[in-house]
């Protein structure tokens, strides 16, 4: 989606003193369009706009992140 907006946000949250610290990713992706709310294009938008969340998620975390949630 070329015309897409991604809004990504990091935040911490109670920072303790010692062991992991909390974060708060929030992602928000979207476009602006007038869209039939029962065509496939809609699904179809949903779909990529899915995708691009994961991209953006998963493109902000390191291997060692993604292990602590196995």
């Amino acid at each position: 989606l070329s015309s897409a907006t991604v809004n990504l946000i990091l935040a911490l949250d109670s920072v303790p003193l010692s062991g992991p610290v909390p974060v708060i990713l929030d992602i928000d992706a979207f476009i602006h369009k007038n869209l039939d709310s029962e065509g496939k294009e809609l699904w179809n938008i949903l779909d990529d706009l899915r995708k691009l969340k994961n991209r953006c998620f998963f493109g902000t975390l390191t291997e060692l992140a993604l292990e602590l949630y196995k």
